[in-house]
């Protein structure tokens, strides 16, 4: 699935999206290093990881905490906040390594596991210590270091991350967001962040976190208009005048949300139903 899809379709929420883009910015100090692939296929249908982050070089120095135990090739399994991290999960990612390192005809040693939930797992690490007896330490607030595998793995318990040292992980769920925080994040992706399209992370933070919207209205106008346009919205207000155009596409926004059909949208606002379509793909 290409990162420009959708980010929310049908009422579903696409976090898997958006969590390609927050690995690409929680690594965006150090992304001339590294080379992301999006669902990396395995010959072993349905197996697909998440993400794929190779390292280029292989011995290259990583600033993220999360990067310590990364090799040459490193797998990411993400759960959303609507999915569960069971024992039978886990069992299931196990295998990506494993068939990932025979397909790519590279040693375990250079392979790691890294498996991202909001909320902690507690279930599943006690199976790791009590069942499977692994060694599992919280090397750093939200980071689980389970030991004993043929590879290196870890679990990111992203709810318990510092949001210092990230706070795109930090923040991909359902919680409240401040506008500080947001207004720290629009920073990062002009800076840092500048090269990374953000678009499917700031959809689905607005689609997920109910009174974010309502929040970023209060804001200047000229603030406002640069959260529409890192939505990937620019041109749907640009082409209209600047307040009416701002005006239009919040309200469209929050139609969209409520799950009116383009159609209907199209009509209520007496637009060409593409244009509608063009902003919910946008979402």
């Amino acid at each position: 699935m290409d990162t420009n899809d959708s980010a929310v379709r049908e009422g579903h929420i696409d976090w898997h999206s958006a969590f390609f883009d927050a690995i690409q910015m929680e690594l965006a100090q150090d992304r001339d290093k590294l080379q992301f692939e999006r669902e990396h296929p395995l010959n072993v249908e349905p197996l697909r990881p998440d993400v794929l982050i190779i390292k280029k070089p292989p011995n290259a120095a990583l600033h993220q905490k999360f990067a310590e135990i990364f090799r040459g090739h490193n797998i990411f399994e993400f759960k959303s906040p609507e999915d569960s991290l069971s024992v039978s999960d886990y069992m299931k990612t196990f295998s990506y390594p494993c068939v990932y390192q025979q397909e790519a005809n590279i040693s375990y040693t250079d392979v790691t596991l890294t498996m991202v939930r909001d909320s902690h797992p507690r279930e599943l690490l006690k199976y790791l210590l009590t069942e499977l007896k692994r060694e599992v330490e919280e090397k750093s607030p939200g980071i689980f270091i389970v030991k004993g595998e043929m590879f290196p793995m870890q679990v990111i318990v992203s709810s318990r991350l510092p949001e210092k040292e990230n706070i795109w992980l930090k923040n991909l769920n359902k919680g409240k967001l401040d506008i500080q925080t947001l207004q720290k994040m629009r920073t990062l992706k002009r800076g840092v962040g500048k090269d990374i399209n953000m678009g499917a992370y700031f959809s689905v933070i607005f689609a997920a976190k109910a009174d974010l919207l309502k929040e970023v209205e209060r804001m200047g106008r000229a603030s406002l208009a640069e959260v529409i346009e890192d939505m990937g919205l620019r041109q749907e207000w640009e082409d209209q005048g600047f307040n009416k155009g701002i005006d239009s596409t919040l309200y469209i926004i929050k139609r969209l949300k409520e799950n009116v059909s383009p159609e209907n949208i199209a009509v209520e606002f007496n637009l060409p139903v593409e244009k509608i379509i063009k902003i919910k793909s946008s979402l």
